[in-house]
This record gives structure tokens, C-alpha cells and sequence, in this order.
């Protein structure tokens, strides 16, 4: 079990997602049941922190949904200094035996206070020796480096991150057709878009900023959830319905086998050993 740690203000519809689909693919392909949501508008260090440690105390799993880059998340250290980014240089300074707490707040652009509520905050989160952290931050598995930062940082056996870009938003199918014309309009317009063949016919599905959707009938629609989209909680409207993909080339949902294989894992060990490229 996980409980899903949540940039609410710039994810909107995860908590949706994660309370209609309340599972989160891992590496392996295992589908790791989300039991519980913490939305934070207050996106910072401190209070995701909080958060693992009130989920360690029963889940050992963590999912934190962030904006992410290629050196950490986008969460600020401290509420109101965005200089201060939970990244790897300034984890492993945060860690570091051989700085002093003034060069650690210099370095990390904030106090010394601050410096002492970050490291309180984190060893109470090593005290519930957590199991896997799975981050769903954009591009972030890509490099080893920093996943062993805060691997190290958060004390877990495990942490995961995507190589692509990761999306939590709206799938709206609009009005079925089976229609000739309406489908070649359709396909010509987003080239690029997939194509799924169903049971009781084809779904296609594009996505530039947002998903494009096209189906031949609800029950089409219906059949696409069920197969790629994790063990639904209840019905699932087949209008509109919250949707989790990795952004790779085409795109993958929950469900195919292409999603665990967009996702990065680190256990410990060099990462230079790793087939590390580093940034």
C-alpha cells in the first residue's frame, strides 16, 4: 500500500485519478495500491516531509506526484524562496558531514533555522525506514545521480522516477462516431495520434498538451479503460474520465507494458555503474 503525496495546485486532476484508479505501475510492472491522498497547496520541503513520515508510520510506500527536472523535484525547500529547489546539489550539501550549518544555508538560500527544521523533518522520516518512493516527476529518471541523492535524503530501499514526461489530466471523448469522413478528418489532423483496436472497435488518442480523442462507441471506450488504465474504483464514466500517461513517443498508459519500462529505479550502489549519462 502508498499513500500519493500531491502537488495539488500544479495537479489538479491526480486526486481524481488516484481516487477513481487508485494503483501506481512500478518498475516491475507491479500495480502498487494507492490507499490514501494528501493534496499539499503548500508545496514545500517541510510539508512533503511531514507528510512521508505520517505515511511511513503505516504504508512504507510513497508516491509524491511533482513537477520534476533533471537534477530533482520542483518543490521549494522552505515556503516562499523557489531558489531553493529540492535538488540534488543542494541534498547532498543539506547531508554533508564536512560543511557547517552557515555554509549550508548560504549554499541552499535559507537560514540557519531553516537548515535545522529541514534535517529535524528529514530524520523523522528515516526513523520510518521506508520502503519504495516512487516519484512521478518529469524526466528525473534519466538521471541516477540525483536519484541517489534522494534516495539517500528520504532513507528509502527504493526510489523511481520516469525518464519521459509524466501527465495527470482530463481524457473528454466527445460525441461517438463510426463515421468514414469523421475519422480521415480526424487522423489527418493528428497524425500522430494512436490508434487502438478494441474488441468492438478503434479508439484513437493524441496528445499536444492535452488528450484528442476520438471513438467509435462508448462501450469502445469502456473496453480502452479496462485494458489500459489500473483496476478502476467503481464505474468510470466513458465521457470524461481522469487519466495517468507517460509521455513517450507514442504515449503510455498505466496498463502497457511500455509504462515500466519509461520508469528509472535506484537501490543503491554507484550510479556511475549504472549506465549513468550524466546531464
Amino acid at each position: 500500500m502508498a499513500t500519493a503525496i500531491i502537488n495539488s495546485r500544479e495537479f489538479p486532476y491526480t486526486m481524481r485519478y488516484y481516487e477513481k484508479f487508485p494503483y501506481e505501475p512500478c518498475e516491475t510492472g507491479f500495480a502498487l495500491p494507492v490507499s490514501s491522498r494528501k493534496p499539499l497547496a503548500k508545496w514545500n520541503l517541510i510539508n512533503v516531509l511531514k507528510e512521508m513520515e505520517a505515511a511511513g508510520k503505516k504504508d512504507k510506500n510513497v508516491v509524491i506526484v511533482s513537477h520534476g527536472n533533471l537534477k530533482g523535484i520542483r518543490c521549494p525547500l522552505i515556503a516562499g524562496k523557489p531558489a531553493s529547489e529540492t535538488e540534488m546539489d543542494h541534498l547532498n550539501i543539506l547531508m554533508s558531514k564536512s560543511k557547517s550549518k552557515k555554509d549550508k544555508a548560504q549554499i541552499c538560500h535559507i537560514t540557519e533555522t531553516e537548515v535545522d527544521a529541514i534535517l529535524a523533518a528529514r530524520e523523522n522520516v528515516l526513523n520510518q525506514h521506508l520502503n519504495r518512493v516512487e516519484l512521478r516527476a518529469c524526466n528525473l529518471g534519466t538521471n541516477l545521480l540525483a536519484l541517489a541523492a534522494l534516495r539517500k535524503f528520504f532513507g528509502s530501499k527504493i526510489i523511481t522516477a520516469p525518464k519521459v514526461g509524466d501527465y495527470f489530466g482530463l481524457i473528454n471523448t466527445g460525441k461517438p462516431t463510426r463515421n468514414a469522413k469523421d475519422w480521415a478528418i480526424f487522423l489527418k489532423r493528428r497524425p500522430a495520434a494512436k490508434l487502438f483496436n478494441m474488441p468492438s472497435g478503434k479508439i484513437a488518442i493524441r496528445h499536444l498538451l492535452h488528450f484528442s480523442v476520438l471513438t467509435e462507441s462508448d462501450k469502445v471506450t469502456s473496453e480502452w479503460i479496462k485494458k489500459h488504465l489500473p483496476h478502476p474504483n467503481g464505474p468510470v464514466s466513458t465521457h470524461e474520465f481522469p487519466v495517468h500517461a507517460l509521455l513517450s513517443l507514442p504515449p503510455c498508459f498505466p496498463m502497457e507494458p511500455g509504462y515500466a519500462k519509461q520508469i528509472s529505479a535506484f537501490k543503491g550502489g554507484n550510479p556511475l555503474l549504472q549506465g549513468l549519462s550524466i546531464p
